[in-house]
């Protein structure tokens, strides 16, 4: 370890989180260490103390986490609800944020009050690009977008267990299906584990409201599809990923977990940037 080493503490033990551990553990990111793990389920931590390094500090409790005040960049990979209960805490135990679970952002208030407790505190609140490509270049017209959209394609298993996929759970699909078309506050209240990237979208483009999503189930693909269409005054835009689920979670894309270690590796190496 050298003196700008990061120390970094993760919140939740999942299947992202386990990948996000593992990078760190095994030393991928340089100027990051990881020192602790947050998560609610005592067997989930016992597993992981079984196979982790022994100086790592793993705790069922926020307030134990949160004093081990050598951390300065807490990584959330729990979910909406994880962020909710905790976010604020994090920000005012002066401890910088990655929330992986942008959709809990559909509530601007929210955003606006983790925000506000950021800048009081000098802190930084980072959101991935997740499982979503081109953010750069819609960050970059914003202020002229009069449209956008985001269509999603999944297979059945990627979106079980999903509210808005329950009265679809017991339908054989034949051939690809739209089950949704809404609005980006719309879709995440129903899919919370399966559209971040439209709140993402949202939150670097004309808002949640005002985001067109589609999803389709598709029981011919093994990919996680998405294609986005901005227009405005500079043009249209247009993005197609076909991305390979998550191994250990295929309700989202590889791609989101290595969107989280970039940003990750950037916040620990800040001294160069690329891109918007």
């Amino acid at each position: 370890m050298t003196l700008t080493d990061i120390e970094i503490g993760v919140l939740g033990g999942g299947s992202m989180g386990q990948e996000i551990i593992s990078f760190l553990t095994n030393r991928k990111i340089k100027n990051a260490n990881l020192v602790s793990i947050f998560d609610k389920d005592q067997n989930r931590l016992d597993n992981l103390s079984k196979i982790l390094p022994a100086n790592i500090f793993i705790t069922n409790s926020i307030d134990k986490f949160l004093s081990v005040g050598k951390i300065r960049l807490v990584v959330e990979s729990a979910s909406a609800e994880a962020v909710k209960q905790y976010g604020s805490l994090i920000l005012n135990s002066n401890k910088n944020l990655v929330v992986m679970s942008s959709g809990v952002f559909n509530d601007i208030n929210f955003l606006n009050s983790l925000e506000n407790i950021a800048e009081k505190k000098s802190l930084q609140l980072l959101i991935p690009s997740g499982a979503v490509g081109g953010i750069d270049s819609i960050k970059a017209i914003k202020d002229q977008i009069k449209k956008i959209s985001i269509t999603t394609t999944k297979s059945p298993k990627s979106l079980m267990g999903a509210l808005g996929f329950k009265e679809y759970e017991n339908v054989v699909f034949k051939k690809e299906q739209i089950i949704f078309k809404g609005n980006s506050q719309q879709a995440i209240k129903l899919f919370p584990a399966n559209v971040n990237v439209s709140t993402t979208l949202s939150l670097v483009g004309i808002g949640p409201q005002k985001t067109d999503v589609t999803i389709i189930c598709d029981p011919n693909i093994n990919e996680n599809k998405h294609e986005i269409c901005v227009e405005g005054a500079f043009g249209q835009l247009n993005f197609s990923m076909n991305l390979h689920p998550s191994k250990k979670n295929p309700k989202t894309s590889s791609l989101a977990i290595f969107s989280v270690i970039e940003k990750i590796r950037t916040f620990c190496n800040p001294h160069i940037s690329i891109g918007t």
